[in-house]
C-alpha cells in the first residue's frame, strides 16, 4: 500500500500544481513517481511469481545444464551492471558441475539471492558467491556484510517444510523477503533447500543446496559447507 499511496500523492501534486511548478521541481516529482511505480511493478511481479510456484509441487521443465557456468554467468551479469556493491566469485573453482532441473528457475533463484545481498548489504563490501560440490549435491553460498536478516525471515528460511504464512511487513510498508521466498520455493521444487549459515560478527550467509540428480537432499546438508566458506 505504501508505494501506491506515495505514487498517488506524487501524481496528485503534479495534477493540481503542475502548471505552477518549476521545471526542475516537476522533474523531481516525475522521478519520484516513476520510482514508486517501479516498486509496485516489482512487487506485483514477485507476488504473481510466488503464487504460480506455490500452485505446483513439481518442476515441469527439466534440463541438463552446467551449474558452474550458470553461477559464473549470473555473477558476471551483476559485475557488468551499475551496482553500489561489487559481486565477486569467491573460493576455488569447483570445476564442471552438471545438474538436472529447470535452468530458468535456478537462474531466477541465484539472481534473487545476489540482488537481495546487494540491496541489503553495506553497499561497499563485495558480495561473495561461491559454489561447492559434495557427493551428489552442490551448494551456492551468497555472503554479504550487511546488518543481517530479520529474525522472522531467518526462521522462515530455516523451516524444515514449506511455509505459506503471510510474509512479514517492512517498517516502511510492503512485504519483506519476497525474493528470498521465491528462491526458497524454487529450491524446494528441485528437492533442495535455502538456509542461513552462521556468521562470525555481522552479515548474512545463505546456502542454496541443490541435488544434481533430481533426488531430494537433506536440508541439513547446508551445514556441511559452514567451515569451508568462513
Amino acid at each position: 500500500q505504501t508505494p501506491l499511496t506515495a505514487l498517488h500523492g506524487y501524481l496528485e501534486t503534479l495534477s493540481q500544481r503542475g502548471a505552477t511548478l518549476a521545471r526542475a521541481e516537476e522533474a523531481r516529482y516525475l522521478a519520484a513517481a516513476l520510482a514508486q511505480s517501479d516498486k509496485v511493478r516489482r512487487l506485483t511481479q514477485q507476488l504473481f511469481e510466488l503464487a504460480r510456484l506455490q500452485s505446483t509441487d513439481h518442476v515441469l521443465q527439466r534440463d541438463r545444464f552446467s551449474l558452474d557456468e550458470l553461477v559464473h554467468d549470473t555473477v558476471q551479469k551483476f559485475e557488468l551492471s551499475a551496482r553500489p556493491a561489487p559481486v565477486k566469485l569467491h573460493g576455488p573453482a569447483p570445476g564442471r558441475i552438471e545438474m538436472e532441473g529447470d535452468l530458468q528457475l535456478i537462474d531466477r533463484a541465484l539472481t534473487n539471492l545476489i540482488d537481495n545481498a546487494i540491496r541489503h548489504g553495506r553497499g561497499v563490501a563485495p558480495v561473495r558467491v561461491s559454489l561447492q560440490q559434495r557427493g551428489r549435491g552442490a551448494a551456492v553460498l551468497v555472503e554479504d556484510d550487511g546488518p543481517g536478516l530479520p529474525a522472522e525471515l531467518s526462521r522462515r528460511l530455516d523451516a524444515q517444510r514449506p511455509v505459506r504464512q503471510p510474509l512479514p511487513e517492512r517498517p516502511g510498508g510492503g512485504l519483506g523477503g519476497l525474493g528470498l521466498a521465491i528462491a526458497q520455493r524454487i529450491a524446494w521444487l528441485h528437492g533442495g533447500s535455502l538456509r542461513t549459515l552462521p556468521v562470525s560478527r555481522h552479515g548474512t550467509r545463505l546456502c542454496l543446496a541443490l541435488p544434481l540428480d533430481y533426488r531430494p537432499v537433506d536440508p541439513k546438508d547446508c551445514l556441511l559447507y559452514t567451515s569451508d566458506a568462513a
